[in-house]
């Protein structure tokens, strides 16, 4: 399994981007782990879904790896926004849950996941806004 947080531009202050507690390098609240594995719940269990356990161990490791990261600058989808790489492929519903709690995708947008005509399928696509 491979998770890499890429960075395009460093702190202006020198400090690593980690060092402020409770906020990531673009002033979002890093989201509670026990509210991502309840939104992988929910996602898994209306979507009649599977890869519950691939799920649950990544989640730590998915808000720290968007916690390095510019969440705006991700959002503004510009070219030379901050990325994640996840290789897991089973680990897509973790990857949506975590982009849901740090406001990249609406909980609209999470409720079709795995849904005929959605987006969000099995394995994590380049058709989503914010991958």
């Amino acid at each position: 399994m491979t998770v890499a947080a890429t960075r395009d531009t460093a702190r202006d202050d020198g400090r690593d981007s980690l060092q402020a507690p409770g906020l990531t390098r673009g002033g979002t609240p890093y989201p509670d782990p026990s509210a991502v594995r309840r939104t992988i719940l929910g996602m898994l269990y209306r979507a009649k879904a599977s890869h519950l356990g691939t799920s649950m161990s990544l989640v730590e490791i998915l808000v720290a790896a968007y916690g390095a990261c510019d969440i705006a600058a991700i959002a503004s989808g510009l070219p030379s926004r901050d990325r994640v790489f996840v290789s897991k492929g089973h680990g897509a519903c973790a990857t949506y849950a975590t982009m849901h709690h740090y406001g990249l995708l609406s909980e609209a947008v999470i409720g079709t996941y795995h849904q005929d005509g959605s987006a969000l399928a099995g394995h994590v696509s380049h058709a989503v806004p914010g991958i």
